[in-house]
């Protein structure tokens, strides 16, 4: 995408975010204002679109600037901008200082944005393809962490969410995955290569031709049990006849003897009369 059609996506969220936080101020009732108790269908109608286009924008949000954190500390809790300023369920106190914050932090976007010539390619994450859906699945792969630190630190009395295994990180990773496509996110089997074991594919998108594997180290013993699994993977996927993309997401890869290493498996191959590109995603 062009740094001239992204600041058009951004100037038009812009634009309609403050429309919906102006007309929700006017909304709310009087004394002591919580929620909207007038306008309620344009808000909502506003909300939908606004939610859509965030996320499209997320990726490129989280890119662009790195504080979306709110809070109070005299009620010791806080909150993420991104998820409280677009919707209906939070109250005055949480949605208002969130619009207020997230209109700024898209007028410093776009401030950023006037430094690119208007007509380079604007990227996200290390992988450049002709497909930003591509792009956007290796940058969701690549935040798994920061998630993961949210939903581990709740507010009071909330059960957390604690990543603990690969099990966890795939949940985690397939619900990221829902909330940003809509193509189907499965755990289909892929089929038998000869006489292997049956698939342990983790998640895989049909359309984009994406097969993402998550692997967990727990010490720095797990090197070779990972470059190993890494390698066989490679090919058995290839039995899987839309693979165009393999993802290989290394949970707590610092913990390895030399997660580096683990690099020389993101390339592209043609294994097995099948061409497709590899990344090592180490979070």
């Amino acid at each position: 995408m062009t740094v001239s059609v992204l600041k058009a996506h951004f100037e038009r969220f812009r634009r309609e975010l403050i429309e919906h936080r102006d007309l929700w101020n006017r909304s709310l009732e009087e004394g002591i204002p919580d929620y909207p108790i007038a306008n309620i269908d344009t808000l909502k109608a506003q909300t939908e679109s606004l939610l859509r286009q965030l996320g499209f924008l997320r990726p490129y949000m989280e890119d662009l600037h790195s504080s979306w954190i709110l809070g109070n500390k005299m009620a010791g809790v806080s909150w993420n901008i991104l998820d409280s300023a677009i919707g209906l369920q939070h109250g005055a106190q949480i949605k208002g200082p969130s619009l207020n914050a997230l209109a700024d932090a898209v007028q410093i976007i776009l401030g950023r944005l006037d430094n690119y010539p208007e007509e380079d390619e604007f990227r996200i994450g290390d992988l450049t393809t002709t497909n930003l859906d591509i792009e956007l699945a290796e940058r969701l792969c690549s935040r798994v962490r920061q998630a993961a630190r949210v939903l581990s630190s709740r507010r009071k009395g909330k059960a957390s969410f604690e990543v603990s295994d690969e099990y966890d990180a795939q949940d985690l990773l397939h619900a990221l995955f829902r909330a940003y496509f809509k193509y189907t996110v499965s755990e289909n089997p892929v089929p038998k290569v000869a006489a292997t074991r049956s698939s342990r594919a983790d998640l895989c998108i049909q359309e984009l031709g994406l097969i993402v594997e998550v692997k967990f180290a727990r010490a720095p013993q797990d090197q070779k049990r990972i470059e190993q699994e890494l390698a066989e993977d490679l090919i058995f996927y290839t039995a899987w006849t839309p693979l165009t993309y393999l993802f290989f997401v290394i949970v707590n890869s610092a913990d390895l003897q030399n997660s580096d290493l683990l690099d020389r498996f993101s390339k592209k191959r043609t294994i097995n009369e099948k061409s497709f590109t590899a990344r090592v995603i180490n979070v």
